[in-house]
């Protein structure tokens, strides 16, 4: 039996396929949440919706690289390939987000030029895309906008005119922002 095992492992090493298959435990099935806070797209499985979203690397305005995850904070995030997402957002949908702590990120493909890093509302951060991930991602979901729960699962993805009816149920399901106003 310690042969065999020898000889597996052995082999695996070898084939860089199957290494990374083990080490990156693509043999575990990604969980999809389809209850709690998510709004359901009516692809099912195929969906992004209730599984995690990616963390490529990324550069911020200031030149830093870094990972998604450390722009898009520790709450909400309402991330926009080639958009600002609080463009296509009522100032009421963008005042419930910010009240609820909610991250603004428009992401840009890297190296783009300063047009396109131009944003509609002031607390939007521009990241650029640096590998081409997040474009890739984006694309194959057929979306432009995306909101990420704390979990950094997705709750809901939307192309410009269904952003707002998606923040709009993230509401519902939520209900009111914990603001320190409403506390007192």
């Amino acid at each position: 039996m310690a042969t065999a095992r020898d000889v597996f492992l052995h082999a695996v090493v070898r084939a860089p396929v199957v290494r990374d298959w083990v080490l990156q435990m693509r043999f575990k099935p990604m969980p999809q949440y389809t209850d709690g806070v998510v709004v359901p797209d009516g692809h099912g499985r195929r969906s992004p919706v209730g599984r995690v979203f990616i963390q490529p690397l990324v550069e911020n305005a200031e030149g830093d690289v870094l990972r998604l995850d450390d722009v898009l904070g520790p709450w909400f995030a309402v991330v926009g390939f080639g958009a600002d997402p609080a463009e296509h957002l009522s100032g009421a949908q963008r005042d419930y987000l910010t009240a609820l702590g909610a991250t603004f990120v428009k992401v840009v493909d890297s190296r783009a030029g300063r047009a396109r890093r131009a944003t509609v509302h002031r607390e939007t951060q521009v990241v650029e895309d640096l590998e081409g991930h997040l474009r890739e991602w984006f694309t194959r979901h057929s979306t432009r906008f995306v909101l990420t729960r704390p979990d950094r699962y997705v709750a809901a993805h939307a192309d410009e005119a269904a952003l707002g009816p998606a923040v709009d149920r993230l509401h519902r399901l939520l209900g009111p922002a914990n603001t320190d106003t409403e506390q007192e």
